[in-house]
């Protein structure tokens, strides 16, 4: 009954529910951005590069397959494996010289050390799509496959940076009630009202 009640209400279709669905939709798009954040971020996680990777290499074959006579493409494509193997060693020294990071961090964008601290993080991300912009724009009268591919990356990074935005808000105002609530309960405790 329960299955039939979530059915009718709209919460699940297709056999899977709304939140699956938003999470690999969500895991896509953090793998296409990986097609990008190789070269403008340093210092990721240990995990960070594996299946969001995977998904931004099959982004990439997928892409290259529509516009086989792109050479452009196939350079990006190349470019973009050697980063991704310089961010994995860079990974490697960090860990040999002790430097821990969250497993999944997805990098420092680089243009970050041009700001100021307060507007490091989102400034940058900001900066990000804005370079992905003007490449796109750049590249429009060489390779159009590599421009659109371009601002697809711009699209992408921004929603991801959206999601995640909401997500951080989320996180905090959890936090945030949660210590109301402790505080709550400790004011109890100590009057005696349990």
């Amino acid at each position: 009954m329960f299955h039939q009640q979530r059915h009718h209400d709209g919460q699940e279709f297709g056999g899977w529910d709304f939140r699956t669905k938003f999470n690999l939709a969500y895991l896509v798009v953090s793998g296409f951005t990986t097609c990008f954040t190789v070269f403008l971020r340093h210092r990721f996680g240990r995990e960070a590069l594996g299946l969001r990777a995977v998904i931004g290499i099959l982004a990439m074959v997928v892409y290259m397959a529509t516009y086989p006579e792109s050479a452009a493409m196939s350079g990006y494509f190349f470019l973009w494996w050697i980063a991704l193997v310089l961010q994995r060693l860079g990974h490697f020294v960090r860990r040999t010289k002790g430097i821990v990071l969250h497993s999944r961090f997805e990098g420092e964008p680089w243009i970050g050390a041009l700001l100021p601290p307060a507007l490091r993080e989102g400034g940058a991300k900001f900066l990000e799509v804005v370079l992905c912009v003007l490449v796109a724009a750049m590249l429009q009268g060489d390779d159009m496959a590599l421009a659109n591919f371009m601002f697809l990356g711009a699209a992408s990074l921004t929603v991801k940076a959206v999601i995640d935005g909401r997500a951080d808000y989320r996180r905090v105002a959890q936090m945030r009630d949660a210590e109301i609530e402790q505080r709550a309960m400790l004011d109890r405790w100590r009057g005696g009202r349990f």
